[in-house]
């Protein structure tokens, strides 16, 4: 037998002054009954001789500490497997930011619908936690994990093209950012969805991308945008290069599909952000519920707290009735007045 918190055991050397109390208890006592006449005439008189009743009951309050102990110091057993199930995830969305993301080839912008999408996502959500990336040339996290909907739904509505400090295109960014938000040890199943139009600008994501595979974090990746270029708005107009010439953008899908599949994640086409985010949430669900990834084995010791603590509880029942037996030997004899 192994114990969890061994340092309580050091409480059984407590029990040694008690024993000492105990006797000099029952001596007192037991002087008092044998000043009502002779032990044998008591006897005939009371049935059983008060000290074994008293014996007794200090017998099983010794116990009953010395088994409190014990569930203290949480003892275990062997090593043993249960299963255990995943029942929650953790989502954490990866918005782009960037300018590009003001382009209306949908309506009124791409970013006004992936926001919509995610906010339709979060009013039906129940015990999963979430969490916000925003980026553009660099990313930051725009709200920590919670399972605050309320709290995210207002993170989410502040996301604006104007919020990011370097503009651009970085997925790499976001991809580490959004590690961070995962711990390397949770029973909830961990997914990652990255909401953009894919135009990487700043590269950087072999790296990260086996970092997401060795924690085995799927990335289920989204484009948000149709096939058409689209002219991108800037401050009334429209913005151009060095030369003057319009700057038109159009979802990478390539790239986005490139990172779902080495994550073993799932790549959508966003030209209809809700829907597309319906379906990988639905593809979510479902492995979430799969056998591969909801059932794991749990290893450790057996629980053997519980016959102590049921043990402990039989006694002190017990020791009621004594209470109970001595009560009325004191009322018949009024032994102390």
């Amino acid at each position: 037998m192994n114990f969890e918190y061994p340092t309580y055991l050091i409480g059984l050397w407590a029990l040694l002054p008690l024993i000492l109390l105990f006797v000099l208890d029952y001596r007192w006592r037991i002087g008092r009954f044998l000043r009502l006449g002779h032990i044998a005439s008591l006897h005939r008189t009371l049935g059983l001789f008060p000290k074994y009743v008293l014996i007794v009951r200090y017998a099983i309050r010794l116990l009953v500490l010395t088994a409190l102990v014990f569930v203290l110091a949480r003892p275990k057993g062997g090593i043993t497997d249960s299963p255990r199930t995943k029942t929650r995830t953790q989502l954490v969305f990866c918005l782009d930011a960037s300018r590009s993301m003001l382009a209306e080839d949908l309506q009124p912008n791409r970013l006004s619908r992936a926001k919509q999408a995610i906010s339709a996502v979060l009013k039906r959500l129940q015990g999963d936690q979430v969490a916000l990336i925003v980026f553009a040339g660099s990313a930051h996290i725009q709200l920590p994990m919670t399972n605050d909907y309320g709290a995210a739904m207002m993170f989410l509505d502040a996301v604006s093209t104007d919020y990011p400090s370097v503009q651009g295109t970085s997925i790499s960014a976001a991809l580490k950012e959004a590690i961070k938000t995962l711990p390397e040890q949770s029973e909830a199943e961990p997914a990652l969805i990255l909401m953009s139009d894919g135009e990487d600008h700043e590269g950087d994501l072999p790296p990260v991308l086996n970092e997401l595979k060795r924690r085995g974090i799927r990335v289920f990746a989204m484009s948000i945008g149709s096939q058409v270029a689209a002219p991108i708005p800037n401050n009334g107009s429209y913005l151009t290069d060095a030369q003057g010439k319009l700057v038109f953008t159009r979802p990478n899908e390539d790239m986005l599909a490139r990172i779902a599949t080495e994550t073993n994640g799932l790549f959508v086409k966003g030209n209809d952000p809700s829907t597309a985010l319906n379906k990988v949430m639905a593809e979510i669900d479902r492995l979430k519920k799969s056998t591969s990834l909801s059932a794991e084995t749990s290893i450790g010791r057996e629980e053997l707290f519980l016959p102590f603590l049921w043990f402990a509880f039989a006694l002190l029942c017990l020791d009621l009735v004594f209470v109970s037996q001595w009560e009325k030997w004191l009322r018949k004899w009024s032994i102390f007045g």
